[in-house]
């Protein structure tokens, strides 16, 4: 059961079993060592609201009334190679492209509004560009056909998600 939000006890009141239970219990944030320990111990007895902390990979955790989502994370640096298509895995991370080439946005990276990904360019020559499917925009250019050039090696280049396959540009680029 979720919380039942903040209450102020007053001096000779009782304190029963259900204040314990809503105003303490189901307001912690429990800890465990994985989601599989978590998964053991409170078997069904999840609500919307509930939050956890893993010890395994140090987030913390919340029960969406369907499933546990990561609440904060530490975004990762991850080396690849051009040609690249952004993977869904790539939000709100770090992707360095150490070659010159394209990165390619695709209709399958399924980015929720608001969520990004920054390409740093360490190749020469690097090419922003959609797989026809999704709108890019930036630099005063907007469509389905445009690319974006990154103008000089190791420039940081963020893209975001502003709608369903559509996503903004930005950063040392030109429209091509």
């Amino acid at each position: 059961m979720a919380g039942l939000g903040r209450k102020v006890f007053t001096a000779g009141e009782v304190l029963t079993a259900a204040n314990v239970q809503g105003y303490l219990q189901d307001q912690v944030v429990q800890v465990y060592d994985d989601a599989t320990d978590r998964s053991t111990v409170l078997g069904t007895a999840v609500s919307e609201g509930m939050v956890t902390f893993l010890k395994d990979v140090n987030t913390v955790q919340v029960y969406d009334g369907s499933q546990w989502v990561v609440v904060t994370s530490d975004p990762t640096i991850t080396d690849e190679t051009a040609p690249y298509t952004i993977q869904e895995t790539d939000a709100n991370q770090y992707v360095r492209v150490t070659n010159a080439g394209t990165v390619t946005i695709a209709n399958t990276t399924n980015f929720d509004p608001a969520e990004n990904v920054a390409v740093f360019a360490d190749g020469t020559a690097l090419t922003i560009v959609g797989d026809g499917n999704v709108t890019l925009s930036g630099d005063g250019l907007s469509g389905t056909a445009v690319t974006f050039e990154v103008q000089d090696q190791f420039d940081l280049v963020g893209i975001v998600c502003i709608g369903t396959d559509s996503y903004r540009v930005v950063g040392n680029i030109v429209g091509s």
